[in-house]
């Protein structure tokens, strides 16, 4: 949240205060910053791959995409950890860490293909970050505008506060969903008609 001279506001205690903008485009890094970058990088990568390591080990102990996509996060867990990846296996998601890191850009959200349940997680810790930095007088569309990169960081800490009940709460919803079905229309005959249209 930097204003136009150098300087960004931060809320201590309820109370508003500024700080030195320290960090700009081109700013070279002591060792200690770019530790606290690199330990950063690899929490956000942690993160955003947690779902695609969950279900490669699942697949290797044998699951199918239909018990993985119906089954509740506590389920999976124990299996999760009790499973060993061979040095092939290991390899096979590494490569797949690998090209992640390659194209990942702080505050940027990338396109790749998520599931179902990846979008709720997403969905879930940012209705939790964005509850939180309103409750400390914050708006979270203008911070998150202001400063992206800071927006990210406080996602992924509070994911990793929070991992269990955000997975829960992720799998709930998507249970939920799946309970709901459409009434009193005929689909069917409306993409028909939609079709027809075209």
């Amino acid at each position: 949240m930097a204003n136009g001279n150098g300087r960004q506001k931060l809320q201590i205690q309820a109370t508003d205060f500024e700080i030195e903008t320290r960090f700009k485009e081109g700013h070279p890094l002591s060792a200690n910053e770019a530790s606290a970058m690199n330990q950063l990088l690899a929490e956000n990568i942690r993160n955003n791959m947690a779902t695609t390591v969950r279900n490669f080990k699942l697949k290797v102990a044998g699951w199918s995409d239909e018990q993985i996509k119906a089954a509740k996060v506590e389920q999976m867990s124990p299996i999760v950890e009790a499973t060993q990846l061979d040095e092939d296996q290991l390899q096979e998601i590494q490569d797949q860490i690998d090209e992640y890191v390659s194209g990942y850009e702080f505050g940027i959200r990338t396109g790749r293909a998520r599931s179902p349940f990846d979008r709720e997680v997403e969905a879930v810790t940012t209705e939790m970050l964005d509850r939180a930095l309103k409750e400390n007088g914050f708006s979270p569309s203008k911070f998150k505008k202001e400063d992206s990169a800071k927006y990210d960081a406080l996602y992924t800490r509070v994911f990793d506060a929070n991992r269990d009940e955000i997975e829960a709460a992720a799998q709930q919803r998507l249970d939920s969903m799946r309970s709901v079905t459409v009434k009193g229309l005929d689909i069917g005959a409306l993409a028909k008609q939609e079709n027809a249209a075209e």
